[in-house]
This record gives C-alpha cells, structure tokens and sequence, in this order.
C-alpha cells in the first residue's frame, strides 16, 4: 500500500493502512440456493441484500447452463457465489466494485471460519488423527478442503470475466488467475507483444493452498469382508458388490435405471461424470444375483426407466447420496472406521491393477480422463512398504567375514608378535 492509504489496486482500504479483521467478523446466513430456477436453469440464487448481485449470478448460471453443465455443477457454482455475495455484504463492498484485497480477505475468512451451515453428525475421532483401521486421515468437517477453494476461486474468477465479456464493472477481475500473466514469464520471450518492454522472467505464485495428493486407499480383502458382515440387507449388498466390482462413481451407481442392466452378459450401464456418456460396464455373475435376490426379497422390480436402487421403508424413493453414506455411517459405528462410498471406488481400481489387467484397459473402466490418474494407484500405501520392509528384514543374511576366520597363529606372526 503506498502512503496515501490505498490498497496496490487503488481502492480505499481505509485510515492507516488498516487490514480487514476477517476474525471477527460475522458473515449472516442470508439469501439462499432455490431449485426451479427460470428456463433451462434448474438453480437460482436468491439474495435480497443486494437483488442486482443476484441477477448478475443468475445471468451467468443462465449462460453456463446453456454450456451444457449439468445441475450438480450448477448448483455447486451457485453455492459458491452465494457465499462470496454473503462476504461481501459483511464487509460493505458492492459486488462490482471488489478488489484483489478483498478476495484475499475472503479467502482467509474461508479459512478462519470454515463450513457454517449444515448438521453434521458428532464424529468419535479427532479431526486430524489417522484411523487406526483405514488408514485414512480423519477429515474436518467444519475445514474446506484445498480442493473446495481452488474451485471457489476459479468459479469466482469466470463469474467477473463474464461480467467483463458484457463489458460491465469491474474493470479489472479481482479473482486471480490460476496462472500468472504477467509479460515475459516465457524464458526467450516466445510470442512477445512489442508494445510492451521486456520484462525479466518471474516464477509463478500460489494462488490456492497447497493440495497434498495422498495414495488412494482401498479396502483388503479382510477389511471387505468385515465391511461386507456389516451390512444390514441384500440390497446394501448388491450396491457394494456391483460398485466394487465395476469401479463406478457412487452419482454413477445411483443414476442407474431398469434398462441399465444386462442380465444375460453381467454387464451394466453407468453414464459417465461429464461427458454424459454411457459405458457398459461388466460385473460379476455374484453382483447379478444380489441384485436379483434384493428385488425378489424387496417385491420391487424396476422398469426400464425406473430407478434401480430405492429405498425400503415407506413409500420407495430413489436412493441418494445421503441415503448411500448413511449406509457406510452405520458400519462406520460397528466397526470403529471411516470408510465412504468412494472407497469402494479405490479398490475396484487396485483390485483391477493386481490381477494384472493393462493400465490403459483399467483407465476406461474407471472413466479416467488422463492416464495419469489411473497411475497413481500404483503408489504403493504405507502398510505395503511396512510389510515389504519386514520381509527383506526376515531373509537370512550371510554373515560378513571377521578376524575369527583366521588362525590365531597367523595372526601373531602377521602382527610380530612373539609365538610360545
């Protein structure tokens, strides 16, 4: 800030160079995500503290609706405007007036206060702490993830380049990039613009937390099975085994209908995260009979455009997401872990990796956009190497040669020393 009290943005950031005390301050729960928004736009944001922000957000979920998003995405870009209009109107700043100090202040209030709504169960374990079981790290419930806010900035990001597009305020996007753009980044200054100087080359800064990649962990065959004895019905069972088997995404397992199986060939028919695209999948002949055996001992048979999986008490309504994890919650308490549908996942994949399939094959299985995906779980995991290392530690050794392999008598002579 230069001496006039103004941020390297020119904004007014008050007397004295002050910064923003994001600790104390309180961001309202005001405004909302409403579903059945106008058109083809299934959300909408609804924010009575500032209706022009709101039509601003809901222009531009109006346009990337009509890129063909599909509605988790939209609802997730909704949520992530919402909650930076909420910021905003805690500290006073007009939507279309933000600076990069304010995005800075609002990403480290994301990272004071984390998650603010929302009833979460009471976890047993320590946030932080590693299951003793799983392996896995005990996650925060109330922390967001690295992930959550790189994809809060670049949302963030594409909201004030549409604004920019229709050549609305501000003049200058807030939200950074995920790359640096400043001139001369390029070593020999490839592609230089000549009206501007040469710049000596700069290194790329960080503009999200950093984001360790641990090594996926997938269920044993001893930690399936415990997992498998704690489930309490046959259609549980026949929604594990078809996702372990096939390696489907859990929005994958529950978006499946009738038609999407095919009894004769064990084959069934998930629609890919993305692209929309439809993939046959195979399964074994025991997933077939679980679902077979789940529909005889429920009465239901699904029709082909019927969901596949409903739920048992009540009226029969698709399973969701909430319906499926609560499923791992209860086996969760039994057994003292922290296993999620995606697990199952990770050991579809590994399973598939073991039994000496070709990566490229496993790749499309999976649905892994880049090879390098599919490579990671090849990293082995730490009980791997723990086991590995007990076993070279185990092999006999032969023992190195010493002094006590010569002859006493040679010794003396050898040294000098007087022989009795």
């Amino acid at each position: 800030m230069d001496g006039e009290g103004r941020g390297w943005d020119g904004r007014e950031r008050g007397a004295g160079c002050q910064v923003r005390d994001v600790a104390g301050l309180e961001v309202p729960l005001a405004g909302l995500v409403a579903a059945g928004g106008t058109g083809q736009v299934p959300f909408a944001v609804v924010f009575p503290g500032d209706p022009a922000a709101a039509a601003a957000v809901n222009a531009y979920l109006a346009e990337l609706a009509q890129t063909f998003a599909r509605p988790l995405t939209l609802r997730s870009y909704a949520y992530d405007l919402l909650r930076w209009l909420r910021f905003l109107a805690a500290a006073g700043v007009v939507f279309d007036e933000a600076g990069r100090g304010d995005y800075w202040d609002f990403v480290r209030w994301l990272q004071e206060h984390g998650k603010t709504g929302g009833a979460r169960r009471p976890r047993r374990e320590a946030a932080g702490r590693v299951n003793r079981v799983t392996g896995k790290l005990v996650p925060d419930d109330r922390a967001f993830d690295p992930a959550t806010l790189a994809h809060s900035r670049i949302v963030l990001h594409e909201f004030y380049e549409f604004l920019l597009d229709r050549g609305e305020r501000p003049l200058v996007n807030p939200v950074p990039h995920a790359r640096r753009r400043d001139l001369g980044q390029f070593s020999g200054h490839p592609h230089h613009n000549p009206v501007h100087p040469f710049t000596a080359p700069r290194g790329r800064r960080r503009f999200d937390p950093p984001d360790p990649q641990a090594v996926p962990r997938h269920l044993t065959d001893g930690q399936f099975d415990s997992l498998w004895a704690g489930l309490a019905c046959d259609r549980d069972r026949a929604m594990v085994k078809v996702a372990v088997d096939c390696g489907c995404r859990p929005g994958e397992l529950l978006g499946m209908r009738g038609l999407d199986v095919g009894w004769g060939d064990a084959l069934v028919k998930v629609i890919r995260k993305g692209g929309r695209r439809s993939q046959w999948l195979p399964v074994s002949g025991d997933a077939i009979a679980w679902v077979r055996r789940y529909q005889a001992g429920t009465g239901y048979a699904a029709g082909p455009e019927e969901p596949l999986w409903v739920t048992s008490r009540g009226q029969r309504r698709p399973v969701d997401y909430g319906a499926w994890r609560a499923v791992f919650c209860r086996v969760n308490e039994k057994l003292g872990t922290n296993w999620t549908p995606h697990d199952l996942r990770h050991t579809a994949c590994v399973r598939m990796i073991e039994a000496g399939m070709p990566l490229h094959l496993v790749q499309e299985i999976m649905g892994h956009r880049d090879l390098v995906t599919t490579r990671r779980y090849l990293r082995p995991r730490l009980d791997d190497l723990i086991d590995a290392q007990r076993e070279a530690l185990a092999r006999p050794r032969p023992r190195p040669s010493g002094p006590g392999r010569y002859a006493q008598a040679d010794l003396d002579v050898l040294f000098g020393r007087e022989v009795r």
